[in-house]
């Protein structure tokens, strides 16, 4: 938990620009590229969370429970300390990715900033699933077969484990997309598709500029960010996430996050570089998968593209 007993010289600014999710569709990347522009911040750090904490079960049960409950924020006074350096940028950003799976956060997000904008990031919902298993089998929490633990979600939902391992659930879309435009409207609320962004990335970012309204910029889009996949040496990984681990562990989170955004970041990517890096291979599900998995989310397509008012002829290929 995040907690901080200063607070004098918070912003008083608002946030006003979620990126609420889904998660494993591309939201760590478009927060590092959002990062380069000028008239765009981000609090201390990505996930605050702060909205969809009272409406999870705490504390979690299972593998990395700790890790992702330590960096939840609690009390609005602590989220806006996140926020006390920011500067002139005209957009405020919190990249949250939970916010989309408690319904109730878009109706409190609403309640603290009526004019925020909302952007959610989807992705074929087989692909996505396939994602954050791989995600968290890279960071050596699965080792069971795909289908196999894709079948065991609802159980872990009941075990109350960390959300992530929500294969099944957390791809499902339409409703809650659904939800925030209601609240919202859809002058609000931006949708993107990552296999659509993929293929123009430059198009795309341009949109997503003139919907902050915000000028025209150009981004480094080279890289992808927080790479889900295959460790080849599942022993370097390990040392290097516990080295990691001890790192935060003898640097208090409050003090951890008075070093300066780029400082941390830079700290991020030694991490990263060591024990990820060239030492994670990109694999992909097999087609006999995607079928029996995609098969379960259809109808929620179907639905999707009656909200979005389109056709989404990516996932259909």
């Amino acid at each position: 938990m995040y907690n901080s007993s200063k607070r004098e010289n918070c912003n008083k600014r608002k946030v006003n620009f979620f990126m609420v999710g889904a998660a494993k569709c591309g939201t760590t990347s478009m927060f590092r590229y959002l990062l380069q522009h000028p008239d765009v911040t981000w609090g201390e750090i990505k996930e605050p969370e702060f909205f969809s904490t009272k409406y999870v079960n705490l504390p979690h049960k299972g593998p990395k429970a700790k890790e992702f409950d330590e960096v939840r924020t609690y009390r609005i006074e602590d989220y806006e300390f996140l926020y006390r350096n920011v500067g002139a940028e005209k957009i405020i950003g919190d990249a949250s990715t939970t916010y989309i799976y408690h319904e109730q956060c878009a109706d409190d997000i609403k309640k603290y900033n009526p004019d925020a904008k909302i952007l959610i990031m989807l992705r074929n919902p087989a692909v996505r699933a396939f994602s954050a298993y791989m995600h968290m089998k890279r960071d050596q929490c699965e080792k069971e077969s795909f289908l196999d633990v894709y079948n065991q979600s609802n159980e872990r939902v009941k075990m109350n484990y960390v959300g992530l391992f929500d294969y099944a659930g957390r791809s499902l879309y339409a409703d809650r997309v659904e939800h925030y435009i209601n609240i919202f409207g859809k002058d609000k609320v931006k949708v993107i598709v990552l296999e659509e962004f993929e293929k123009d990335k430059d198009k795309v970012m341009d949109e997503l500029c003139d919907f902050l309204e915000i000028s025209h910029f150009k981004f480094d889009l080279s890289r992808n960010y927080n790479v889900s996949g295959e460790s080849l040496n599942k022993r370097k990984t390990r040392m290097i996430e516990n080295m990691h681990m001890i790192f935060n562990q003898l640097i208090p989170k409050r003090i951890r996050y008075r070093i300066p955004q780029n400082l941390r970041w830079g700290i991020r990517e030694f991490f990263y570089k060591k024990g990820r890096g060239d030492n994670i291979v990109k694999v992909q599900m097999t087609d006999d998968e995607r079928k029996i998995i995609l098969s379960n989310y259809l109808e929620d397509i179907k639905k999707l593209e009656i909200v979005l008012g389109r056709k989404l002829e990516c996932w259909h290929e």
